[in-house]
């Protein structure tokens, strides 16, 4: 197998750190584009709300204005299953998770058949770096100072104001993801 594939004008590597995080309709993987590090969601549409789940989230956060504590949608792709990269692609992702040690990445749907005639949505973000909020919270010799909880827990809450004040509301918050809250100081 090769090292890398080129996909959708991504560079992905796939190496044991290919696997970002994943979830219930999609697998969040490494990639490059030019110098731009990113993560990109891969989304299999073998089911119909799979399709509409990917096609909302990228209109969405296509139309949310900036902020700092906000990921950014970079671009956003849909490829067919039957494209031999795509294929490939999907094929290293399920090889990945059925060897990583946790029973509901190795039971995750992409797992399942991929036909041609499936939609394969590619959503890029940029790629946001550091801990997630669970890790900085609990990989400390102590608890956090009530400063740090009040200084995290403001940039959390003025990111969902954000959304909020555009009418968007975030169904997926959990503290397993990667953040654009900066540690406190």
């Amino acid at each position: 197998m090769d090292d890398k594939i080129d996909a959708a004008g991504f560079r992905l590597f796939l190496d044991k750190e290919l696997i970002i995080n994943y979830g219930g309709y999609g697998v969040v993987v490494r990639a490059a584009t030019g110098t731009a590090q990113l993560a990109v969601k891969l989304m299999v549409a073998s089911q119909a709300h799979i399709a509409a789940a990917a096609i909302h989230e990228c209109q969405v956060l296509s139309e949310l204005p900036a902020h700092p504590n906000v990921v950014r949608l970079h671009s956003a792709h849909v490829c067919k299953g039957s494209d031999p990269k795509i294929r490939a692609l999907v094929a290293a992702v399920s090889e990945r998770l059925a060897t990583m040690d946790d029973p509901i990445a190795a039971h995750h749907r992409i797992h399942s058949p991929l036909l041609p005639e499936h939609d394969v949505h590619l959503i890029a973000y940029e790629m946001l770096s550091g801990r997630t909020l669970f890790e900085a919270v609990t990989h400390r010799p102590v608890p956090l100072p009530k400063a740090d909880v009040r200084c995290l827990f403001l940039q959390l809450s003025h990111a969902v104001a954000h959304c909020h004040s555009h009418g968007i509301a975030h169904l997926d918050l959990k503290v397993s993801l990667r953040s654009r809250l900066d540690p406190p100081p």
